[in-house]
């Protein structure tokens, strides 16, 4: 999520400033969020560290939700580790919200010690975190990108699909 953040605040002309900025109200959202468990009170807290920044109490208000309390604490890792069926795992090199870079390496990594001894790790270029050729991997381009879904994420996993299904 940090990176998320880093790499969207880049992506639509932030400079160093805004990054380390952006790095600074993330790394304090999350201590709150570790350290206080009553989300009431960790609402508040978000909201003063925030202060008078555009959308603070909206911003506030999701931190504290279930979901993003459950995506900060969740380890993909101990899940991928215990896989014991065939995994295609796949990731644009333009998708912002989810880094290609940082996470393709951790889920081999993962899948290496997984009892599954068929899995391929595939970074795809040129694509967005919807699988969308992207000029700038940003989110609001999603929506100016006529192509559904690429037509290299579909030959990728149909040809995938052909190697698992081929294999005894």
């Amino acid at each position: 999520m940090k990176q998320q953040g880093i790499d969207i605040t880049r992506a639509s002309g932030g400079d160093e400033a805004a990054v380390n900025k952006q790095v600074e109200v993330q790394s304090k959202l999350f201590q709150i969020l570790r350290e206080e468990k009553d989300s009431a009170v960790a609402e508040k807290r978000i909201r003063e560290m925030l202060g008078s920044l555009p959308g603070a109490e909206q911003q506030a208000h999701a931190a504290v939700s279930p979901t993003v309390r459950e995506l900060i604490a969740y380890d993909p890792a101990t899940v991928l580790r215990n896989l014991a069926c065939p995994v295609l795992a796949m990731d644009g090199t333009l998708d912002l919200q989810v880094s290609a870079k940082q996470n393709l390496p951790a889920i081999a990594a993962a899948l290496a010690e997984s009892k599954s001894g068929n899995w391929e790790v595939v970074d795809l270029p040129g694509l967005n975190h919807l699988f969308q050729t992207a000029k700038t991997g940003n989110v609001p381009e999603y929506s100016t990108i006529e192509e559904t879904i690429s037509p290299l994420a579909l030959r990728t996993i149909g040809d995938w699909l052909q190697r698992i299904a081929a294999r005894p």
